[in-house]
């Protein structure tokens, strides 16, 4: 919850044609590294939000290497081509993989945003536009069976994922056809659910 507080105030100043012109950044040349400063498998989770939240997604030289620096001077390193052994981890397949899903679903372009759940280890919201949406649930942690109720329709069986990172959240549906979700650890995982008729 108080992390959708303050998401709305910080972009309450903004018109929305601005916040989708934005660059989304997990850290830059100025900040310590994203791998340094977040939990085991934090930066891919971070980088699902960043692909999918309004805006640009801005990847700071290196990301895609899981680089470490621990303040703005130590993350101003050189790019280590062909050094593999200088590399936290090859993250380039995982921003490729998210990159494409920018391309191939305009919800995450230019798609409204709705706040489905922020509870917890829990954070889930819908990107929606009238030629489909994109569900976004992340788990920074263990999260037990949470009741989304009838909030969201998924296009698809509860375990057909675009992406996902990390101890995959798992999503089901009960008797009532509420959608529930729970996660035995940090990941994120990405879903088609039905088109919006109503996006602005």
């Amino acid at each position: 919850a108080d992390f959708v507080a303050t998401h709305r105030e910080m972009s309450a100043r903004f018109s929305w044609e601005v916040r989708l012109a934005n660059a989304n950044a997990l850290d830059t040349h100025d900040t310590a590294r994203a791998a340094s400063h977040m939990i085991v498998g934090g930066q891919e989770i971070a980088a699902c939000a960043q692909f999918t939240f309004p805006g640009i997604p801005l990847v700071f030289a290196g990301d895609e290497f899981g680089l470490h620096g621990f303040n703005g001077e130590d993350s101003r390193t050189p790019m280590p081509w062909g050094q593999p052994e200088k590399w936290g981890k090859n993250l380039r397949p995982l921003y490729a993989e998210l990159a494409a899903l920018r391309t191939n679903h305009r919800s995450l372009v230019d798609g409204s945003l709705r706040w489905i759940i922020a509870e917890g280890n829990l954070l889930v919201y819908l990107r929606e536009h009238a030629t489909g949406s994109v569900l976004c649930v992340l788990a920074r942690g263990v999260v037990p069976e949470t009741n989304l109720g009838h909030a969201v329709r998924l296009a698809g069986k509860p375990g057909d994922v675009l992406a996902s990172v990390g101890q995959v959240p798992v999503l089901a549906v009960n008797g009532a056809g509420e959608l529930r979700v729970s996660a035995s650890g940090p990941g994120a995982s990405l879903h088609r659910s039905t088109a919006s008729g109503a996006w602005h």
